[in-house]
């Protein structure tokens, strides 16, 4: 499975510590700083925003005031049917900029981590994730 994040913050970096853990996954992480000495930290590699782009899910880690931003970038620069989730926390808003912005061949998906880096720091079994089906295939 290749998976790409996109933002490499603190929940960014959160879901790529546990995300690298997991067999069979290709997992890379971008963001608008060089962050590739943090990423190398952690066994992950750094890659370009392009990079990143070629994977089959693409997950926009990014602040909610950038993902209007960020949608515009890569909009034109995804020519794959992947999956785009994001993991703001306005649902609707972001949800709807990603229907109006991204290419209609990308299945979207929102989700709402209903836990943070802190109170998931030791695990994230049995935590919940609230998800929103935009335009995803239900086979997916």
């Amino acid at each position: 499975m290749e998976i790409a994040i996109i933002g490499f913050g603190n929940l960014g970096k959160f879901m790529a510590g546990h995300l690298s853990k997991m067999r069979n996954i290709d997992l890379v992480v971008t963001d608008m700083i060089n962050r590739d000495e943090e990423a190398n930290k952690l066994g992950i590699k750094f890659v370009s925003l392009e990079e990143s782009l070629k994977r089959k899910i693409i997950i926009l880690a990014v602040p909610m005031e950038s993902l209007e931003e960020v949608l515009l970038r890569i909009k034109d620069k995804i020519n794959f049917e992947g999956i785009v989730i994001d993991v703001c926390s306005l649902k609707m808003f972001a949800c709807k900029l990603m229907e109006e912005i991204l290419p209609k061949n990308v299945e979207i998906i929102g989700t709402h981590p209903l836990f943070g880096p802190q109170s998931a720091q030791n695990s994230i079994e049995g935590m919940k994730i609230a998800l929103c089906n935009v335009s995803s295939k239900e086979e997916t």
